[in-house]
């Protein structure tokens, strides 16, 4: 079920959860409200809307893959079962290697690249990320 509470009010949640990537993203916000799914005292926003229940999903699977997990879908052409999963070797690698050189960079969030932005640092990052880019290719 979807709350609406203020922004200043999930700032001081996340904190209180330690979750400060996400209070400091928040931070950034313009609006003074903030819509939230709550789960107990874990707070989460996402962009459109859940469904009211997980009994609404009949057809779906968790496949364990390297790094965390995959959540199959039903098929497009056959709704009453699971898309068959087609491996992508690369595809999680893509994302270990994008976390890495995040940790390089220092900017592992979004309210790191804003900070980034606001004190001029951005050329910093830019000149890294081309330069791990061209020692890659």
């Amino acid at each position: 079920m979807r709350v609406r509470g203020t922004t200043v009010d999930a700032i001081a949640h996340y904190c209180r959860q330690n979750r400060m990537d996400k209070a400091r993203l928040l931070q950034w916000r313009k609006e003074a409200y903030y819509d939230y799914y709550p789960h107990g005292d874990y707070w989460e926003y996402l962009n459109g809307e859940l469904m009211p229940s997980s009994g609404y999903l009949k057809v779906w699977d968790i496949r364990p893959a390297e790094g965390g997990f995959l959540f199959l879908y039903p098929d497009a052409i056959d709704p009453d079962s699971v898309a068959p999963h087609q491996g992508m070797p690369h595809f999680l690698s893509v994302f270990a290697e994008g976390e890495r050189w995040c940790q390089l960079m220092e900017c592992k969030n979004v309210p790191e690249l804003n900070e980034m932005v606001c004190s001029g640092r951005i050329r910093e990052l830019i000149r890294v990320n081309e330069a791990l880019h061209e020692k890659r290719y």
